[in-house]
């Protein structure tokens, strides 16, 4: 299963545009690697993982910068985040 969504979000998201994409959680799998973005980074919440930024989810800005052109967010249900996704997937 996440295979499938790892290929429908590739899909999705493979030519939005703009200059920075961010992935929340699941650092274990690159879901920006098709994107065309310059600067596409990939942060988790853990450390001992492959991902180069460290963050407390709840802790980043709501609402995100206006330089965030896409964010994706692979993560449990457990955790609530007030960010109302643009693309629904």
């Amino acid at each position: 299963m996440l295979d499938l969504e790892a290929a429908k979000l590739s899909e999705t998201i493979a030519d939005e545009f703009g200059y920075n994409a961010l992935q929340l959680g699941l650092p274990e799998r690159n879901l920006l690697a098709n994107n065309r973005m310059p600067l596409r980074q990939i942060v988790s919440d853990r450390a001992g993982t492959p991902a180069r930024l460290r963050a407390e989810f709840t802790a980043l800005p709501v609402p995100l910068p206006p330089n965030i052109y896409a964010l994706v967010l692979p993560l449990n249900k457990s955790l609530s985040l007030p960010i109302e996704p643009a693309i629904k997937v």
